[in-house]
């Protein structure tokens, strides 16, 4: 798999759309992820760069993300 820069992540109420980019910009995956599997997903991906709209939810998830060491929101 190509070396995924950025992620894309459109929050929905149980289930997540998920884009990963290469520097390229071509789509490396895009997958639909159950609220509950999205951190187990993200930990397996190198810390990025991460985009999402900007909501009440998206606040915890910036944070949770961080952690990991991802960055964006």
């Amino acid at each position: 798999m190509e070396k995924v820069t950025r992620v894309g992540i459109d929050l929905g109420k149980h289930v997540y759309q998920v884009c990963g980019m290469d520097a390229s910009g071509a789509v490396v995956f895009q997958r639909q992820v159950k609220s509950r599997r999205l951190m187990e997903m993200m930990s397996r991906i190198e810390p990025c760069l991460v985009g999402m709209e900007a909501s009440c939810g998206a606040h915890y998830w910036v944070e949770k993300l961080s952690d990991l060491g991802h960055d964006g929101g």
